[in-house]
């Protein structure tokens, strides 16, 4: 690989769309049309160096790396959430603590230890952890009633105060509380549910479970998760909630880092303006240069907390995400769609 100067622009944007598109039928599920990438590219003017055709390769050539992740994708991976990183724990443990091999026996152990389980979704209901928390229970063959919302946890009393935890339908406490969601990008907003927010007058969940039963697991399954929200939740005091995840993502998953992925050091390259750093660094030029079109706060230039992102959902894109892919505005059309929260005030 040359970046970009190997071949003239119609013969690389050519084949760069033609690798997209196939993405998009063969991996993404998803069928971009032709004028849905021209419309895109149509908002890159070439005001970065006068030159568009420049600008135009570049954003294809991080589209053609982009990580979409359709219906079928986020099915499996929460079936593999489930099994890895809750149901094998649990089995092993049982299995240790019990010193039997015996199928049946373990089986048993392990449906009462179901039964004193809850799943839940991190935030509000009508958020996203909600949506992936239905299909976690598809998958997993889940009965219904080991799902519930944050107020079914507690007892109140006077309808105000907690007065204790739920229990299970044969008057046991809940254990394990798992909570699901998708992505934790900076960790600040999944830490924040977990020890309160002042601001926006939610319950301290995880000192309230722990006033009411200190023995109690709390678990953060996410289907990705960064190194930083791991430090958030360490930095918070919340080292002891299990936060797992099916991928980890790095610093290479950060477009613009020394060891990123999307623009790979050539081996031949000379030091040290090499090819990989001339484009990495005019990627990041085209955001910043771009960035008062998209109508955004300040904050989300390259995603939000400099998370520097590729990464799509079939239903969603995070703001983790770099912005010109989902930024939408009068002066921006989106390449993926971003459905924004709305925080009202009634």
């Amino acid at each position: 690989m040359n970046y970009f100067n190997d071949e003239d622009y119609a013969t690389k944007k050519s084949l760069y769309i033609n690798n997209i598109k196939q993405l998009s039928r063969w991996i993404w599920r998803e069928e971009l049309l032709d004028e849905n990438i021209e419309d895109w590219l149509s908002n890159f003017k070439g005001i970065v160096d006068g030159n568009k055709e420049h600008e135009d390769l570049n954003v294809l050539f991080l589209l053609k790396q982009y990580m979409f992740f359709s219906i079928v994708e986020v099915r499996e991976m929460l079936s593999s959430l489930y099994v890895s990183k809750f149901y094998k724990p649990i089995l092993h443990k049982l299995r240790k603590d019990s010193s039997t091999d015996d199928l049946e026996k373990l089986k048993e152990l392990y449906n009462r230890e179901l039964s004193q389980t809850r799943f839940l979704g991190i935030g509000n209901p009508s958020e996203s952890s909600s949506l992936i928390l239905y299909f976690f229970r598809q998958v997993n063959n889940l009965e219904k009633n080991l799902f519930c919302n944050i107020q079914d946890l507690f007892l109140f009393e006077n309808n105000t105060n907690i007065s204790g935890l739920t229990t299970n339908s044969a008057g046991e406490l809940i254990n394990n509380y798992v909570f699901i969601d998708d992505l934790t990008g900076s960790g600040e907003q999944a830490s924040d549910f977990f020890i309160g927010n002042d601001d926006v007058q939610t319950l301290d969940i995880y000192n309230k479970i722990k006033d009411f039963n200190s023995n109690a697991n709390i678990y953060y399954l996410t289907l990705f998760s960064t190194e930083e929200a791991r430090r958030a939740f360490i930095n918070k005091g919340l080292s002891d909630i299990h936060i797992e995840s099916i991928f980890l993502l790095d610093e290479t998953y950060k477009v613009f880092s020394d060891e990123s992925r999307y623009f790979p050091k050539l081996i031949d390259e000379p030091e040290p303006r090499s090819a990989h750093q001339v484009e990495k660094m005019y990627s990041k030029k085209i955001s910043e240069c771009y960035y008062p079109q998209f109508s955004l706060n300040d904050g989300f230039m390259y995603g939000y907390k400099n998370s520097q992102l590729l990464l799509s959902f079939f239903y969603n894109t995070p703001d983790n995400t770099l912005p010109k892919f989902w930024a939408e505005s009068d002066n921006w059309i989106s390449m993926f769609k971003r459905f924004h929260k709305l925080y009202g005030g009634g």
